[in-house]
């Protein structure tokens, strides 16, 4: 894990988001969870400063985030407490998950593993796959793909991540990995059924933008 996110990001008071990303409250919508004798519980990783656990813990689920950065934690923690939301917020590199196996209904991920070295991710993945219970459901939004343009621009720092960016998307938010279709299959291939959604916008026949969403179902 780096520490980018901290250092030039959420302890300089950037990138506070206050509403929830709609492809978020699309997907988790879509899941239709059934009522049960418990709260559904619900992890997001990589909740940055705490607008998708407003939107999880006002839908009624029992809410917990993890983020590297100290200053998101505190903030996310102080905007719960402003929307009078109650979730569990806690300071993670997400290589070894903080809770007993199989505790999660749905996990999800809106931008964070993208900002993870390729060379931790499957270890990631693997505390996900475990902390979440059978038939469990985990989302990722906003992969980049490895076709999207910008990549150019950076230095590849190790085989799919890149940094150091002399321009463009990512020339302000540090390392980031790229996706492809074969390796996010590989990459989730622990779990029971995996379905991968391509999203592209393209400029004169040429690609201008390219990012995966993921749904991961954990086997029975």
């Amino acid at each position: 894990m780096n520490n980018f996110w901290e250092e030039n990001v959420y302890s300089r008071g950037h990138q506070v988001n206050r509403w929830p990303f709609d492809e978020v409250i699309s997907a988790v919508k879509r899941e239709r969870f059934q009522l049960t004798e418990r709260k559904i519980r619900v992890l997001e990783l990589g909740c940055g400063t705490g607008n998708n656990l407003w939107f999880l813990s006002s839908e009624g689920f029992e809410t917990y985030g993890l983020d590297i950065s100290p200053s998101a934690v505190t903030i996310a923690t102080e905007f719960l407490a402003e929307k009078e939301c109650v979730a569990s917020v806690g300071i993670s590199d997400l290589m070894t998950l903080p809770f007993e196996s199989g505790h999660f209904d749905l996990t999800l991920d809106r931008g964070c593993f993208t900002q993870i070295l390729w060379s931790k991710l499957p270890k990631v993945v693997s505390e996900v796959h475990r902390v979440l219970a059978p038939s469990g459901v985990h989302l990722s939004f906003t992969l980049f793909g490895d076709r999207h343009p910008d990549r150019r621009f950076g230095y590849e720092v190790e085989p799919g991540t890149f940094d150091r960016f002399s321009e463009g998307q990512f020339s302000v938010v540090g390392p980031t990995s790229f996706f492809g279709a074969e390796s996010l299959s590989a990459l989730f291939n622990e779990f029971g059924e995996v379905e991968l959604r391509q999203n592209c916008s393209y400029v004169g026949g040429k690609i201008r933008y390219e990012d995966y969403q993921v749904r991961a179902r954990k086997r029975r």
